[in-house]
Parts: C-alpha cells; structure tokens; sequence
C-alpha cells in the first residue's frame, strides 16, 4: 500500500497563475503539515517538488491504507496543492513527475496484550541471521515515541515500526 511519495515535476510542465508563485516557494520550508500535500521548488533541480503521506492525505490518519487504486485522488490533491501555492500543474505533469521516494507499507493490527517492545526484540532475533545492517532502537517522531527494527542493504530497508503514540 502506497505510504508516501516524493517527487519532482520539470518547470516546464509549470504555469504561474501569478507572477512571483515560484518565488515563494523557494522560500517555503513546511515540513510535512497534517492532511495534505506540500509542494516546493527546487533551485537546482530546477523543479516544482512534491512529498505527500498518503494515508493522512486521502483519509485524515496514518492507519489507513491507500492503495494504487488511490492514485489519481492523490493526483487531484498534489494538484490542488499547486494551485493553491500559485501554479497551474497538469495532471499528465504529476503523473510523468520523477520519483525521488516511495514508500509502501502495511498495518498490521495486534491484540492489546501484544507488548511491542517484546515483539520488535524477537523480530530483532529473528532477522539477523544473515544480516549485518540490523538496526534496533528507541526512535522519536513529530513528538510520538515508538520503536523501529529493520535491516538496511544496498539503500533498501525493510523496518517494522508503531504508528500509534505510547498511552
């Protein structure tokens, strides 16, 4: 399931519905804002980029899933976004955009009594064998805390994560 998509639009398949759009948005900075897409430009890229989580976009959380079916309903939204911000985008645009970073994913519910410190220290048992790159640790994400195992090789992970904030 679709997680997250970065990407990158060429200028010339970009319009500015006034003058100074692109201006602006060299200067933007927002990091990731609740429910929808953001949208930046890119000096040297010479690009209008985009970084949208997909759950929260299409649905208002990070436990449900999108899928390739959803495509097009991130589409409109990345698109939206872009007029919002002053530029004139088509869609044909943002879906021949270059990919910089997909991330699909998979919610797994577990029963209540599961302690996922237990559970990631047993995943973490269970994939060393063969791997020298397991990665195990206390992370802390926009102010949730949880915790990540995984293995990386060759820039390709694979990591199991908590979504949910501790209660």
């Amino acid at each position: 399931m679709i997680d997250r998509i970065k990407g990158g639009i060429e200028s010339e398949n970009v319009k500015e519905l006034w003058p100074g759009a692109i201006e602006s948005l060299k200067a933007q900075r927002i990091k990731n804002p609740p429910n929808k897409p953001v949208v930046s430009y890119h000096s040297k890229k010479q690009q209008v980029v985009f970084d949208v989580a997909a759950p929260r976009c299409l649905f208002g959380n990070n436990l449900a899933e999108a899928t390739d079916a959803d495509l097009d309903k991130l589409v409109t939204a990345i698109q939206c976004e872009c007029t919002r911000n002053g530029l004139d985008v088509p869609k044909e645009a943002i879906y021949n955009a270059q990919i910089y970073y997909l991330e699909y994913g998979k919610n797994i519910i577990l029963p209540i009594t599961t302690s996922m410190t237990a559970l990631f220290k047993r995943l973490e048992k269970g994939l060393t064998k063969g791997y020298n790159a397991l990665e195990f640790h206390h992370y802390r994400k926009d102010r949730r805390d949880g915790y990540k195992v995984g293995i990386s090789l060759d820039s390709r992970d694979i990591a199991f994560m908590t979504k949910q904030p501790k209660k």
